[in-house]
């Protein structure tokens, strides 16, 4: 019985990380002007680590405000991707000031 609850749980909170992962790419790829695919594993990978580390749906679209009011029409621009936005240093780009 339990292992019945458990994989409900499992299969809701998949569907739901999924549901996250394709709003977060889309909302990237609007305000960068690029086109990350949301079937990306590596792209999953990274938005479900910082999901399973507490954060929300809300923290990446902060984060990718931050970075790109601060590096879009820079040398930077390139480095607006998700391995480098939803990386380990998530937690320090989120908490960067909005300018």
């Amino acid at each position: 019985m339990n292992y019945i609850f458990f994989f409900h749980i499992y299969k809701y909170a998949n569907i739901n990380n999924n549901k996250i992962v394709s709003c977060v790419v889309d909302y990237l790829n609007k305000k960068t002007n690029k086109r990350f695919k949301k079937t990306s594993v590596k792209t999953k990978n990274l938005i479900n680590a910082r999901l399973n580390e507490g954060f929300d749906e809300e923290d990446f679209y902060r984060v990718i405000n931050i970075k790109s009011k601060q590096w879009l029409y820079t040398e930077m621009e390139k480095y607006l991707r998700p391995e480098t936005l939803f990386s380990n240093k998530f937690e320090g780009y989120l908490n960067e000031e909005l300018i």
